[in-house]
C-alpha cells in the first residue's frame, strides 16, 4: 500500500502550490531586500541609483499580485526579467561590468531554472547575455561611460549578503522539494515491488486454489454465446472432457447442454449481461460416456474501468447426486399422490373397466415406466389357471403389446425358472425382477426384447387372485424402494376392492332396488341413516371391515353419539352442519375411531336422500390411513434422519469437551491436595456427564415416537445463555476467553434445549476461532428493531470475510478445512432457528476484526412453521 502523504507530493497541484509559496516569499524577501538597499543608498547620498531602485518596487508587486491569481509562471518571469533590468541599470551608472550588482546575474539564472520552465530560463538566459554584452562592449566602445564611484565596502557587503541570502533561501526549499519527491519516488518504487510480487503470490495462491477446488471454474466472454476463455481441470473429472478439448472447441458447452435446457441458458445469460448481475441456474450437460450430468451454474458479470462486461466468471458444481435423491423423492411423492388419485378415481367410478386406462396411466406416469399392463386370471379348456392381458398404458415411443400373443392365456407354471414369483402372487405378496437376479430365464424369456425390470403386484378379489398389475421398464433397471411397492399395493387392493365393489353392484341391481341405490360404492364403507335423529338405518359390510362395527352393533344407534365414531366434535358438526346448510359434503377428510380403539383417517362424502318419503343421509366412507400413514412416514423418517444425525454427530461434542478439560483439571488439583478444586472438577464432569445422558435419552425417545421439537414455552434468554455456558465451559476455561453477558435479556418462546444449543453452538464457534488473540473475549446481548429484540453473540477473534457471510451456514462448509469439528454446528443453529421462526446472519468487518451472529426468534415459532 503506498503511503498517502508521500504520494501527495507528486501531484502537480501540491508542486504548484508549494512553488506558489515559494515565490510569494522570495517577492518578499526581494522587496524587502530592494527597500534595505534603496535606503542605503539614500542614506550614503547615492540619490542616483535610489532613483533607479524606486520603480522596481511596482513589478515586483505586480508579481505579488500574479502569484495571488496563481500565475506562477509570469508572475516568476516578472520578477527575474525587472531584477536583471534593474541591476544592469545600475551597473550602466556605476562600475560596470564590475559593478557588485552584476553578481546577481547567475543567481537569478539559477533561481529560475528551478521554478520556471525551461523555454523562460532559456530566454532569460538569452537576457542576461545581452545585458552583459551590453555592460562590456558598451563600455568598450563608449556606449556608456562607468562613473566608477568611491563604493563604501559596507553597501557592497550587504548588497552581496542579500543577493547570496536571496539565492540560498530559494534554493534551498526548491532542493527540499526535489529531494522529498525523490525519497517519494524511491518509497512509490519499493512499495509497488512489493504490490507486484504480491500479487504474483496472490495469483499463485488462486490459480492453485481454483485447480484443486471440488468444482470447476470457467471464465466466458461477455456475450450470449460466449467463447469459454478458461476452464479449471476439474471439468475432465465430472465431464470426461480434458481442458486442452475445452480450448480447441470454446463453444462446446452449447454443444453439451441439453436441447431442453439450453435455450434458458441462453435466456439467462442475456438477461444478466443486460442488467450487469448475477445469476444461479441448473441445468443439464452430457458426459463423454453419454451420461447426463446435473450441474449448478452461480455466474456473475465482471465489468471494467468503462462499466461495460468485461467476462462472465462462474462456478460449475456437479449436483447430479442431490438432482438424483430429489428425483427419487418426488417419485415417492408422485406414486403416492397417484395411489390416492386412483383411489378417489375407482371411489367415483361405477364401472372400473371404463376407467381402467386413466389409472393406468397415472400409475404408468408416477413410476415412470415403460409399460403398466392388468393381466387377469381366468381357467382354461382344461380347467389349468391362464392369465391374459386386458389393459395396458405404456410411455411414449414405447410399442404396444395388447396384440402380443404372448401375453394372451399365459399358463401360470410354478415352475418356469423364478418359482418365487408364484409363490409371491399367489400369497398376496409383489415380486420384484430383473437379469442380475434371474440371468438365465431372462435371457431366455426376454433376451431379444430388451426387458431389464418387472414388478407384478397382485391383484386380490374376494380373497382370490383375481390377476396381477404389472410394471416393466425397458430403459432402466429401476430399483424398487419397499415404500414404493406398499403403495402400489394398496393401489391393486383398491382396484380389488372396486371389482369386488363392481360385482357385487350387479348383483345388487338384480336382487333388490335400495342396495342398487345406496349401496353402488360397495368397496368403501357405506352407511344410511335418519335425518331427524340421526341414527343409522342400514351399513354395509365395507363400513363394518372399517369400523369393526357388526350390523348388530350400528343398525338403530347414532355413528357419533352412541358408536362414538368420531374422534374429533368439530369434525362431526361441520358433517352435520353441511349437509344442514348445502345438502352435500364431498371428500371431507376426518380421524375415526375403530370399534377396537384404533385411530383411522378416511375420506367421507355424505349427500341428502329420500327413501319411502322420509329424509334420510347417504354417507360413503373411504379408509385411506395406510396411504396416509405412508406419506406421514416418508416425510417424518427423512427429517428424522437428517436431524438425529446432524444431532448425534454435533451435540455431544461440548460435554466431551468439558469432560476432557476438567479430567486435566482433576489430575492437576489431585496432586495439589486441593480436595474443595477436586470436588468442583467433579460435579462439573459429572454435570457433563449427565448432559451427555440426557441428551443420549431424548435423542432415542424422538427416535421412538418420531419427534422432532420439544413443548414450546416461555424462558428467560438469559437463562439460556447460562445453561449453554456451562455446557462450553470447559472450552472456554481452556482457551482462557472471557464471557460478557447483558442484564435483563428478554424471555423467548419455544424448545428450551434446542435454544440452548443455538447459544452452544454460536459461543463454542467463537471460542474455537478466536485465533492469535491475547484477551478472547465473547459478548452476548440483545437488541431492539421495531419492537422486537434481536440477539446477538459477538467476538473479537478472527473474522470473517464478506463473500462468505451466506456460505458459513452451508451444511459441512468449514472456513478451516483444518480445524477441528465436522461443519454443521451452524448449519445447526439455522435450522432450529428457522424452525423457530427466525432469522440469523452474521457481520464482520473482515479478517482479524471479529464476527457477529444475529439472531433472531418468532413470538410464535410453532405457528410460523405451520405457516411455511
Amino acid at each position: 500500500m503506498h503511503n498517502t502523504h508521500d504520494s501527495r507530493l507528486l501531484e502537480p497541484n501540491t508542486i504548484k502550490t508549494t512553488t506558489r509559496i515559494v515565490l510569494f516569499r522570495l517577492s518578499i524577501l526581494i522587496l524587502l531586500s530592494m527597500g534595505g538597499i534603496f535606503a542605503l543608498q539614500i542614506l550614503s547620498g547615492n540619490t542616483q541609483d535610489a532613483t533607479i531602485l524606486a520603480p522596481s518596487i511596482i513589478p515586483i508587486l505586480f508579481a505579488l499580485w500574479l502569484t495571488h491569481r496563481d500565475r506562477i509562471e509570469l508572475a516568476g518571469t516578472v520578477i527575474a526579467v525587472s531584477l536583471i533590468a534593474v541591476f544592469t541599470a545600475l551597473a550602466t551608472v556605476g562600475q560596470g561590468p564590475y559593478d557588485i550588482g552584476a553578481v546577481v546575474f547567475p543567481s537569478i539564472l539559477i533561481i529560475a531554472s528551478l521554478i520556471l520552465k525551461r523555454r523562460t530560463v532559456l530566454y532569460l538566459m538569452g537576457l542576461i547575455i545581452l545585458c552583459n554584452a551590453w555592460l562590456t562592449l558598451g563600455a568598450v566602445y563608449g556606449l556608456y561611460h562607468p562613473t566608477y564611484p568611491q563604493s563604501s565596502h559596507i553597501g557592497q557587503f550587504v548588497v552581496t549578503s542579500l543577493i547570496l541570502l536571496i539565492t540560498m533561501s530559494a534554493v534551498y526549499v526548491l532542493s527540499n522539494i526535489i529531494r522529498s519527491s525523490l525519497n517519494t519516488v524511491q518509497k512509490e518504487l519499493t512499495e509497488r515491488e512489493k504490490a507486484e510480487k504480491a500479487l504474483r503470490d496472490a495469483e499463485a495462491m488462486y490459480r492453485t486454489l481454483v485447480e484443486n477446488t471440488s468444482v470447476i471454474i470457467y471464465r466466458d466472454a461477455p456475450e450470449e454465446e460466449g467463447d469459454t476463455l478458461y476452464i479449471s481441470p476439474q471439468i475432465e473429472r465430472v465431464l470426461g472432457y480434458s481442458v486442452e478439448e475445452w480450448q480447441n472447441n470454446p463453444k462446446i458447452w452449447m454443444e453439451l447442454t441439453h436441447s431442453e435446457d439450453l435455450p434458458n441458458v441462453l435466456s439467462d445469460i442475456k438477461n444478466y449481461l443486460a442488467k450487469g448481475e448475477g445469476s444461479v441456474i441448473e441445468y443439464r450437460m452430457r458426459s463423454k460416456d453419454n451420461r447426463w450430468v446435473w450441474l449448478q451454474d452461480e455466474s456473475v458479470v465482471v465489468k471494467g474501468d468503462d462499466g461495460k462486461p468485461q467476462y462472465i466468471h462462474g462456478v460449475l458444481t456437479d449436483i447430479t447426486a442431490r438432482k438424483n435423491a430429489e428425483q427419487k423423492i418426488q417419485q415417492h411423492e408422485a406414486i403416492l399422490n397417484a395411489v390416492a388419485e386412483t383411489a378417489q378415481l375407482l371411489l367415483k367410478s361405477s364401472d372400473w373397466q371404463s376407467d381402467a386406462n386413466e389409472m393406468l396411466r397415472l400409475l404408468c406416469e408416477a413410476t415412470e415406466a415403460s409399460h403398466v399392463y392388468i393381466f387377469e386370471n381366468h381357467p382354461g379348456e382344461n380347467g389349468e389357471i391362464l392369465s391374459s392381458q386386458k389393459y395396458e398404458w405404456g410411455s411414449a415411443n414405447q410399442q404396444s403389446d395388447l396384440e402380443n400373443l404372448d401375453y394372451q392365456s399365459t399358463q401360470i407354471d410354478p415352475t418356469l425358472g423364478i418359482e418365487d414369483w408364484h409363490t409371491n402372487l399367489k400369497n398376496g405378496k409383489p415380486f420384484y425382477g430383473s437379469r442380475k437376479q434371474y440371468p438365465q430365464y431372462w435371457d431366455d424369456r426376454f433376451g431379444a426384447t430388451g426387458l431389464k425390470t418387472i414388478l407384478d403386484v397382485p391383484i386380490t378379489v374376494n380373497g382370490q387372485w383375481w390377476g396381477i398389475i404389472r410394471f416393466d421398464d425397458y430403459v432402466h433397471e429401476m430399483p424398487w424402494s419397499k415404500t414404493e411397492a406398499d403403495a402400489l399395493v394398496v393401489a391393486a387392493s383398491n382396484l380389488g376392492t372396486a371389482i369386488e365393489r363392481q360385482q357385487a353392484d350387479r348383483a345388487l341391481r338384480v336382487s333388490e332396488e335400495k342396495f342398487e341405490l345406496a349401496f353402488h360404492h360397495t368397496y368403501v364403507a357405506m352407511a344410511i341413516n335418519n335425518t331427524n335423529d340421526h341414527r343409522l338405518l342400514d351399513i354395509n359390510e365395507a363400513f363394518t371391515k372399517v369400523t369393526g362395527y357388526t350390523r348388530e352393533d350400528a343398525i338403530g344407534k347414532r355413528a357419533g353419539r352412541d358408536l362414538n365414531i368420531w374422534l374429533n366434535q368439530e369434525d362431526r358438526d361441520f358433517i352435520i352442519n353441511s349437509l344442514e346448510q348445502q345438502g352435500y359434503i364431498d371428500e371431507y377428510k376426518a380421524e375415526f375411531r375403530r370399534k377396537n380403539g384404533e385411530i383411522g383417517v378416511g375420506l367421507l362424502s355424505a349427500v341428502n336422500i329420500s327413501i319411502a318419503g322420509k329424509p334420510c343421509q347417504l354417507y360413503s366412507f373411504y379408509d385411506i390411513s395406510r396411504i396416509d400413514q405412508l406419506m406421514s412416514e416418508l416425510k417424518s423418517k427423512n427429517e428424522e434422519l437428517q436431524s438425529f444425525t446432524y444431532t448425534v454427530s454435533h451435540d455431544l461434542k461440548a460435554p466431551l469437551v468439558t469432560i476432557s478439560g476438567f479430567m486435566g483439571y482433576l489430575e492437576q488439583d489431585a496432586r495439589k491436595g486441593d480436595i474443595e478444586r477436586v470436588s468442583k472438577d467433579i460435579l462439573r464432569i459429572t454435570e457433563a456427564v449427565v448432559k451427555m445422558q440426557r441428551l443420549l435419552n431424548e435423542l432415542l425417545e424422538l427416535s421412538r415416537i418420531g419427534r422432532l421439537m420439544n413443548p414450546p414455552e416461555d424462558v428467560p434468554f438469559g437463562e439460556v445463555v447460562q445453561e449453554a455456558l456451562r455446557i462450553v465451559e470447559g472450552r472456554l476455561l481452556a482457551r482462557q476467553v472471557r464471557v460478557e453477558v447483558e442484564a435483563d435479556l428478554p424471555s423467548v418462546y419455544g424448545d428450551r434445549i434446542r435454544l440452548v444449543e443455538v447459544v452452544q453452538n454460536l459461543v463454542d464457534n467463537a471460542a474455537k476461532f478466536m485465533g492469535e488473540q491475547t484477551d478472547p473475549c465473547i459478548c452476548i446481548g440483545v437488541k431492539w428493531r421495531n419492537g422486537s429484540p434481536v440477539f446477538f453473540v459477538r467476538d473479537n477473534g478472527m473474522g470473517i470475510e464478506p463473500q462468505y457471510f451466506d456460505t458459513v451456514f452451508g451444511l459441512f462448509n468449514k472456513l478451516d478445512a483444518h480445524s477441528e469439528g465436522t461443519g454443521i454446528g451452524l448449519s445447526l443453529v439455522k435450522r432450529i432457528v428457522d424452525v423457530h421462526g427466525g432469522s440469523i446472519w452474521v457481520e464482520s468487518e473482515g479478517i482479524g476484526k471479529g464476527s457477529t451472529f444475529y439472531f433472531t426468534f418468532a413470538k410464535y415459532p410453532g405457528r410460523a412453521q405451520n405457516e411455511k
